[in-house]
């Protein structure tokens, strides 16, 4: 429980779909060039970039739907309401499973100096925020950082899969059932 007190489970996800949600509505179209390939013309030559929008895309949703800020608003409070009521029901389970997965991996001694940090004023407030640090602006700040270096990487990763595995035969293919031969749907009372 001082991993994952009550409420954290919601507060941690509400923070991280925020804060999510702030940084898409705050992207503009410029911040998609750097996926775009350089077009070529028919004479081989680069062509001018396009312009791409300056507005931010909450801008441009406003400019859409003069309500949409109170509409942002309200179904922010909504989803939060609900994480909230989830929150009780996933809590249970998923300290279930962090004790399981804390037992598994430190030994008894770990376990009771875990547990005397944990019983400290420190050790409450870190187990208070404990779930919420991974949905920290800052450190979904960073993971997104990491994604061009996923993309450029995929291919290659790609590559070398396909060469680890290419002395494998092919996976065997399922055949489709004919519709002839799926049963027939029951009907409903």
């Amino acid at each position: 429980m001082a991993l994952l007190p009550p409420g954290s489970y919601g507060k941690g996800m509400g923070e991280f779909m925020d804060g999510m949600a702030t940084r898409v509505l705050a992207l503009k179209g410029s911040d998609f060039e750097m996926f775009d390939k350089p077009k070529v013309g028919k004479d081989g030559k680069p062509m001018p970039a396009k312009v791409t929008s300056n507005l931010t895309l909450r801008q441009r949703l406003a400019a859409d739907d003069p309500h949409f800020d109170e509409r942002y608003r309200l179904t922010r409070g909504a989803i939060m309401t609900e994480l909230d009521k989830l929150s009780v029901v996933i809590e249970p389970k998923l300290r279930e499973g962090l004790a399981r997965g804390i037992a598994r991996r430190f030994n008894d001694k770990q376990l009771a100096d875990i547990n005397a940090f944990l019983a400290t004023d420190s050790g409450k407030a870190m187990g208070a925020h404990f779930l919420g640090l991974w949905f920290d602006p800052e450190m979904m700040r960073s993971m997104m950082g990491t994604m061009p270096e996923m993309v450029y990487a995929a291919p290659g990763a790609m590559m070398r899969i396909a060469a680890a595995t290419a002395h494998l035969p092919k996976p065997p293919k399922k055949e489709t059932p004919k519709a002839a031969d799926k049963p027939a749907p029951k009907k409903g009372k």
